[in-house]
């Protein structure tokens, strides 16, 4: 039992705050190492809060960030605007993360993308796809410090717009991402946003606060296809004529 303790932590990057101390710089070492690495691509969050006042660089593997759990592990974007957690493509094919953790805009922090996983062109047909595909989002409160003058635009942002349609050998867009457990609330202009997403399933997600008039639910746009969502409290809306086929807990539309 200790010699498989032990490995586990040799096998892994963790680490605890150190008060109200910014951490980007930390995460962005830890997340260098683990791309680097030969043994690993997670990282621990363990108990605690954990201040960002400038945004951490995008994540160009598949990187696993995994928390303490809900409430317990507290990110916390103390900056304006900008996105915050960001994983794209990089040195692995598919995969990547983030889990068990709370994810909170600072109190007089607003606008800005909490979680964005973006999909670059892929650039050979006889390889696969290093793009963040089958990435999960699991057991993720995402929300605000304090109820005044706090916000995002929008919580999870699933970007394959630059992945274009129409090439022979290429899949394109986003692919198979998986949104499971997952609140969100506090956004200016949806809790989730799905831009040329295909095959997303979002399962026990729920979705509230929306402010300033904003939509409140999931937005598909640019040609998503194939977007499996079992909510209680969200809705969704096609923003464009090219996107086809929700299947709305259980029920399928256009």
């Amino acid at each position: 039992m200790k010699i498989a303790f032990l490995l586990l932590l040799l096998s892994s990057f963790t680490c605890r705050p150190s008060g109200s101390e910014d951490f980007t710089s930390t995460l962005d070492s830890l997340a260098d190492k683990a791309c680097k690495s030969s043994d690993s691509r997670t990282i621990h969050l363990g108990f605690g809060k954990f201040y960002f006042k400038s945004p951490p660089k995008p994540f160009s593997c598949a990187l696993h960030l995994i928390g303490d759990g809900i409430g317990s592990t507290q990110l916390i974007r103390n900056y304006q605007g900008n996105t915050f957690l960001h994983w794209t493509r990089g040195t692995d094919w598919s995969g990547g993360s983030v889990r068990d953790v709370t994810i909170l805009a600072a109190k007089g922090t607003n606008k800005g993308i909490a979680i964005i996983v973006e999909a670059l062109e892929d650039d050979d047909n006889q390889d696969n796809s290093y793009n963040r595909h089958t990435f999960l989002i699991s057991n993720v409160h995402l929300g605000r410090e304090d109820g005044i003058n706090t916000s995002w635009d929008n919580g999870i942002y699933l970007d394959g717009s630059k992945n274009p349609d129409g090439r022979s050998g290429f899949a394109p867009g986003i692919r198979m991402t998986q949104i499971v457990n997952t609140t969100i609330s506090g956004t200016n202009i949806s809790q989730i946003y799905l831009n040329k997403a295909r095959g997303t399933n979002l399962l026990n997600v729920d979705c509230f606060i929306p402010l300033n008039g904003s939509f409140s639910g999931v937005i598909v746009d640019n040609n998503t296809q194939g977007v499996k969502l079992d909510s209680r409290s969200c809705a969704w809306r096609f923003n464009d004529n090219q996107s086809n086929w929700m299947v709305y807990n259980g029920i399928r539309f256009k």
